[in-house]
């Protein structure tokens, strides 16, 4: 899934998301019409390209449905002018109940507009798992950043200091 993200110019840390939104379940069904890996809703299932009707519906397809995923991510990192915790709240919230928080804080970051409570609490919530899920990945702190890190993996292997049985991070 990293390649599909990487081809559509989106982080390739952003085919995580699928770990808050569906714990990787490809059948998974939300609350009200989300389905699949992404929880895709059938109207922006077809805004970004899938087929959805009574014989077909590609949300439940992982290669399609990434495809769809990457597009809409890289539209809503543009529509937040490069903002990706705006971004990605969007995912989560829909771009409406951002562009109204942001009516009410022009110009606000995700985390101004999280502490003047203009976000859903699932939102509020959305975010911060996303980013803690790309550190466990990742081994980095992306926590309080307007960047997600481009690549899944990149940890330094660690390092025992003999002299006080210490196991730190290796510096480069």
């Amino acid at each position: 899934m990293q390649h599909i993200f990487a081809e559509a110019g989106v982080p390739p840390s952003l085919a995580l998301l699928p770990v808050i939104e569906s714990e990787f379940h490809r059948t998974a069904r939300g609350r009200k019409d989300d389905l699949g890996l992404w929880q895709f809703r059938s109207t922006t299932a077809r805004r970004f390209g899938l087929v959805v009707n009574e014989h077909r519906d590609q949300r439940l397809h992982p290669y399609h449905a990434s495809r769809a995923a990457a597009r809409y991510l890289r539209y809503l990192h543009r529509h937040y002018h490069g903002d990706w915790p705006l971004a990605i709240a969007a995912y989560n919230a829909g771009e409406h109940r951002v562009d109204r928080a942001l009516a009410h804080l022009p110009n606000g970051t995700f985390w101004q507009l999280v502490d003047h409570g203009y976000l859903p609490r699932t939102t509020k919530d959305y975010v911060p798992r996303f980013l803690a899920v790309v550190r466990v990945v990742e081994g980095k702190q992306v926590c309080r950043q307007s960047q997600v890190p481009t690549t899944l993996v990149s940890v330094d292997p660690p390092v025992v200091d003999p002299r006080r049985g210490v196991i730190t991070q290796a510096r480069r």
